[in-house]
């Protein structure tokens, strides 16, 4: 009997006043820590997806220089033809013999297929000429080519996070982009205005737009 009475006292367990407080500690790192770890994970997203771009870019570059023809990057939401504007489709890289930005079955030799982006982003070109958001082409001397073949030219592709509960400005703050120079060489866009937000490669710079 001794020995029962013993063991009852020494079992222990939360009162409902630790209880309480142990729920109200976790329920406020929860509330602070999801947004952030959210937050993370939103711009791990948009860093993998222009660097998906951006090597894309850097192949297709390579590529012609290697190959000495054309090659073409462009937005394809079937992984075969040059049928979107909308890169977040997903796009594909190809030698593109007669310039044409069409894959020519046993002639082109494609090089790449990237699949649809995830996660709600945008991604768009600008510059490169106002008709051909979806196409961009490189000459065998590695320099980017001007749709409507007058020359070289420049363009940015901007990588945008989803609105949601996102303002514009806040948007443009969170937002990646590439930037192609004449030569065809890409770079990250930078804030050179100390502005928070990025700018394109046209000539003033301006603040991209998502």
């Amino acid at each position: 009997m001794d020995y029962n009475i013993h063991m009852n006292k020494n079992i222990q367990g939360f009162t409902l006043i630790e209880l309480i407080v142990t729920m109200a500690v976790v329920s406020i790192v929860l509330l602070t820590g999801i947004p952030a770890l959210n937050d993370m994970t939103n711009n791990n997203r948009l860093v993998a997806q222009i660097n998906s771009i951006a090597g894309s870019v850097a192949l297709a570059r390579s590529e012609a220089i290697k190959t000495g023809t054309v090659v073409t990057v462009c937005a394809s939401s079937d992984s075969n033809t040059c049928n979107v504007t909308t890169w977040k489709s997903g796009w594909i890289v190809f030698t593109d013999v007669d310039k044409d930005a069409v894959f020519d079955s046993g002639v082109d030799k494609k090089i790449q297929i990237q699949d649809a982006l995830n996660g709600g982003t945008t991604l768009t070109l600008s510059g490169n000429d106002s008709s051909s958001g979806g196409i961009y082409q490189f000459l065998p001397d590695g320099s980017s080519r001007d749709r409507d073949i007058s020359g070289s030219t420049v363009g940015t592709f901007t990588l945008c996070p989803p609105a949601g509960t996102l303002t514009a400005t806040q948007q443009k703050v969170k937002a990646k982009a590439i930037n192609i120079n004449f030569i065809g060489r890409a770079s990250r866009a930078e804030d050179n205005d100390n502005n928070n937000i990025v700018e394109n490669s046209a000539n003033p710079p301006v603040d991209i737009s998502c």
